[in-house]
């Protein structure tokens, strides 16, 4: 599964690399050539928008100054230097909450609205060697052919890679489930029997002291629930050390500053619908609930 299939993207990934060597053709503007590069591989040598030339060609970004740049639809095997991926803002929010889970870390939103796709997204983040959120600017939105409904999110080309790797891998975190309103309604109603409330894609209830959340995977197949919960401890060196507690293979956990955050991928036999519908779920699944906050109680004591 791919970064685009998961999260469901209208458009692929593109990459991005600076070019010793001077090369391609002269473009208009570089934020329509990355949209152009959602579909075929765009090699340009100069731009006719003095804000592309300012941020691209004027200053040496990786060490010398660019002459050329190749932008193409994102290959896992290409050599790039960033990654830029156009989405709406409710694509962003679930790439966010992936990001954090992944790395532990915020994506943040670096803007001005001046040389958005060319220097927030892809310079700054060359420079930074951060990911950075680019709500865009006027030459994009109305000559770069960008829609009102549409960021576009600017990563280290590694940094990617190993977001990629982490989605495809399946070893992601306890999130991007499915929005609770797009379940069954017998489903929804089961894990509020259960004494969780419905919240925009999850479930959340209090047990036995913790709050936990409760993912429900989307796909075709929805056979996957996740269990999350966390805990909160005086220092970050406290949080790390009770990190170490954890090497179960079928609990993921990872440190958040001084906040540890563990969660276990529950596999089903069958899709939620009908699982739910089981007399033994009910009993099963909070066992599975109660045993994951014992565990988190009894390694961090």
């Amino acid at each position: 599964m791919s970064f685009r299939r998961y999260f469901q993207l209208r458009y692929s990934p593109v990459g991005v690399k600076l070019l010793e060597t001077e090369d391609g053709e002269v473009m208009d503007r570089f934020c329509s050539a990355v949209r152009e590069a959602t579909n075929r591989r765009v090699i340009a040598k100069a731009f006719n928008c003095a804000g592309a030339e300012v941020s691209l060609f004027l200053e040496p970004l990786k060490g010398f100054e660019a002459q050329g740049i190749l932008i193409e639809p994102y290959n896992e095997k290409g050599d790039y230097d960033v990654v830029l991926v156009i989405a709406t803002p409710e694509k962003v929010m679930e790439i966010s909450r992936a990001f954090k889970q992944v790395f532990g870390d915020l994506l943040v939103a670096r803007f001005s609205g001046s040389r958005a796709v060319c220097g927030e997204a892809t310079a700054d983040v060359i420079k930074v060697g951060k990911p950075n959120v680019s709500f865009l600017c006027e030459g994009a939105r109305v000559l770069g052919g960008y829609s009102s409904e549409e960021v576009v999110v600017g990563f280290p080309a590694e940094l990617f890679r190993r977001f990629e790797r982490e989605l495809v891998t399946g070893k992601l975190k306890a999130l991007c489930g499915c929005l609770t309103d797009d379940l069954p309604e017998h489903v929804k109603k089961k894990f509020m029997s259960m004494g969780f409330d419905k919240a925009t894609d999850h479930f959340m209830g209090y047990i036995n002291g913790k709050i936990v959340s409760v993912y429900v995977f989307r796909g075709d197949v929805s056979d996957r629930v996740a269990i999350y919960t966390s805990l909160k401890f005086r220092s970050e060196e406290e949080a790390e050390k009770a990190l170490e507690a954890f090497d179960d293979g079928e609990i993921i956990a990872y440190r958040r500053e001084k906040w540890l955050e563990v969660s276990k991928v529950l596999k089903l036999e069958e899709d939620i619908a009908r699982a739910v519908k089981r007399p033994e779920f009910e009993r099963w699944f909070l066992d599975e609930v109660e045993g994951l906050v014992k565990l988190v109680k009894t390694k961090t004591a």
